[in-house]
């Protein structure tokens, strides 16, 4: 088992820390070749994510929003 404490240099939500932490938890144990991981969380956002299948519609408008031009409005109907 490896404990790691990270500080973030940003403002966030106590979910967004969650998420973030368990990212960086991610590349950690990638960066150290691991090849099972067990990962514990109390964050049902974090642990109960929507099968990528299920959140099409989601990525699509995340994709829009990055993409277009601020002076556009970014209405999806």
């Amino acid at each position: 088992m490896i404990e790691y404490a990270i500080r973030f240099q940003f403002r966030a939500s106590n979910n967004e820390v969650e998420y973030e932490a368990l990212l960086a938890g991610l590349q950690l144990a990638q960066s150290v070749g691991a090849e099972q991981l067990m990962i514990c969380s109390d964050s049902q956002l974090v642990v109960n994510q929507v099968p990528i299948s299920e959140n099409s519609h989601a990525d699509a408008l995340s994709r829009l929003a990055s993409a277009i031009d601020d002076r556009i409005g970014r209405h999806v109907p």
